[in-house]
């Protein structure tokens, strides 16, 4: 679990450069690049990871929607559990996700 909950630290650093690319393209005035779209993937499919994690630490705990002694932040972990596979679904999903980065940016033919 150490190396898990590292692992997720570590992938939670990686979104930030890539936002600060995206604001540096912006600012120089710049069309919009894949940003987006990866920021998008990586941080629904990031969510449901931590959201994983996080079941998986508090066990039965993470379905209780009230702040207790032994999870004194507990909704906020039973909204987060709750809500992470949905991320994976809205504003596109992770496929079309994909799909846009294929096309757009690698330059793969449709599929």
């Amino acid at each position: 679990m150490r190396q898990r909950l590292a692992q997720l630290a570590i992938d939670s650093e990686a979104p930030k450069l890539t936002r600060l690319r995206s604001l540096t393209r912006q600012l120089r005035g710049e069309p919009p690049g894949p940003e987006g779209s990866v920021l998008k993937l990586s941080g629904s499919e990031l969510g449901v990871r931590i959201a994983d994690a996080a079941g998986e630490l508090l066990g039965m705990h993470v379905l209780v929607n009230e702040a207790s002694a032994t999870v004194p932040d507990a909704p906020r972990w039973f909204n987060r559990v709750l809500a992470a596979r949905q991320y994976t679904i809205s504003a596109g999903t992770s496929e079309i996700q994909r799909n846009i980065i294929g096309e757009r940016v690698l330059g793969l033919p449709r599929g």
